[in-house]
C-alpha cells in the first residue's frame, strides 16, 4: 500500500493494493473514503494532473500523523509502536515515533491520554530506573485483553447464577413433589393453588437453610 499526504489539507492519501482507486482519511483509521473517479487525488495519482499537492511517505509516517489525531491506539498501532514502558504496574507509556506525542493507558481508569514527548522524556531523565521497557505485545495483553477477561469473567458469573437459580428451583419442585406427587397433564385451580402454597413454604425454608 502506498501513501501520500496532502500538503495543502494534511489529509493522508493511501492507493490500496487492490482496486483501482484512491482513499484518504482526515480523522483515525476507521474513516477511509474512497474518492471519486474524477476527484484531483485521482487525476494526480493516474495522469499527474491536479493540485500537485501528494507528497509519498511511508506507512509508519502515516500511522504516525493519524495516530497523533486522537487519544486513543488500537491493537495494530501498538503493535508497530516504537517502544511501550510500564511505570509501577498502572501506567503504560506507549512511543509511536521519535517525533510523535506519548500515548499514556492509565490501567485502573482504563483512560487515554497523550503527553508531549519532552515532558516524558523529562520525566524518563529523571527517574530512568522507573520505566521497565515491555514488549508490544505485552502493552496489548495488559491493554486489552484484561478488558477481555474482566467480560469472560463476568458472563461466567451470570451464568452460575443462571445454574443456582435452576437448582434451587429444582430442588422446589422435588419438595413439592414429593409431599403430593408429580404436577397432573391438567392440574384444576385447587392443584395449582397447593403447589404454589408448597413452592412458598420449601424456598422459605431454602433460604433459611442458606442463611445458617
Amino acid at each position: 500500500m502506498i501513501y501520500f499526504r496532502d500538503a495543502n489539507t494534511g489529509f493522508i492519501v493511501r492507493k490500496p493494493d487492490e482496486g483501482m482507486h484512491l482513499e484518504y482519511t482526515y480523522d483515525d483509521f476507521s474513516n477511509w473514503i474512497q474518492t471519486e473517479p474524477d476527484s484531483s487525488y485521482e487525476r494526480e495519482y493516474w495522469l499527474g494532473e491536479g493540485n500537485s499537492c501528494l507528497f509519498d511517505i511511508t506507512e509508519e509516517e502515516a500511522i504516525a500523523i493519524i495516530s497523533s489525531r486522537s487519544n486513543k491506539l488500537n491493537k495494530s498501532q501498538i503493535q508497530i509502536a516504537r517502544k511501550c514502558y510500564l511505570f509501577g504496574e498502572e501506567t503504560i507509556y506507549i512511543e509511536i515515533d521519535e517525533n510523535s506525542p506519548i500515548f499514556v493507558y492509565q490501567h485502573k481508569d482504563k483512560k487515554w491520554s497523550k503527553l508531549e514527548a519532552d515532558s516524558f522524556w523529562d520525566s524518563w531523565d529523571s527517574a530512568p530506573h522507573l520505566f521497565l521497557p515491555i514488549s508490544n505485545e505485552g502493552a496489548i495483553k495488559r491493554i486489552y485483553c484484561d478488558d477481555e477477561t474482566s467480560n469472560l469473567t463476568d458472563t461466567k458469573a451470570e451464568g452460575s447464577k443462571t445454574k443456582l437459580k435452576t437448582s434451587s428451583e429444582n430442588i422446589v419442585e422435588q419438595m413439592v413433589n414429593g409431599i403430593v406427587g408429580k404436577e397432573s397433564e391438567n392440574p384444576s385451580k385447587r392443584e395449582t393453588e397447593i403447589r404454589k402454597n408448597l413452592s412458598g413454604r420449601a424456598l422459605e425454608y431454602l433460604m433459611f437453610m442458606d442463611d445458617d
